[in-house]
């Protein structure tokens, strides 16, 4: 059954509303990126892929530096380079100008795997993208930028009152 709401000239869907607000596209693009990585052999999880894919860029980040911009709680990110650390992908160090942080960098075993889960997660996305045109996607993006503006904005202003 489709049901929709309708809201001053739009109709949004009840089923993309609740897929929106369940986390169900989010989760189901992180278990596609899962299952292309384990198929290629990869030993990541897309969670995983996305520390290691940040610090490719930005090596030496702090812990609460990876927090903040994966959009993750401190715990999760924890365990997140607790797991990577195991594997032998990154490593922590002491930040020579704050005793109490230390520096997460890319180990050479996990500057190896980047350009591979680069490309495996061009697939995930791929599938995900399949019959939506570059346009429909560069709408999408541009949307969903201005949406998490918009409701940071609010946000801010509800924990300033």
């Amino acid at each position: 059954m489709r049901t929709s709401v309708p809201m001053e000239g739009l109709t949004l869907e009840t089923s993309v509303i609740l897929a929106v607000k369940n986390g169900r596209i989010s989760e189901s693009i992180t278990l596609l990126a899962n299952k292309e990585l384990k198929d290629a052999g990869y030993e990541l999880t897309f969670e995983q892929a996305l520390v290691v894919f940040l610090l490719n860029f930005y090596d030496g980040l702090t812990q609460r530096d990876i927090a903040i911009s994966l959009d993750k709680d401190s715990p999760s990110i924890t365990r997140l380079i607790d797991e990577l650390e195991g594997l032998k992908m990154l490593e922590r160090r002491s930040d020579p100008n704050d005793r109490r942080a230390k520096n997460i960098y890319l180990t050479s075993k996990g500057k190896g795997v980047v350009p591979g889960i680069i490309d495996v997660t061009k697939v995930a996305f791929k599938k995900a993208f399949k019959g939506i045109s570059d346009n429909e996607v560069n709408v999408m993006q541009s949307v969903l930028k201005r949406m998490m503006e918009n409701m940071r904005a609010e946000i801010s202003n509800v924990v300033a009152q």
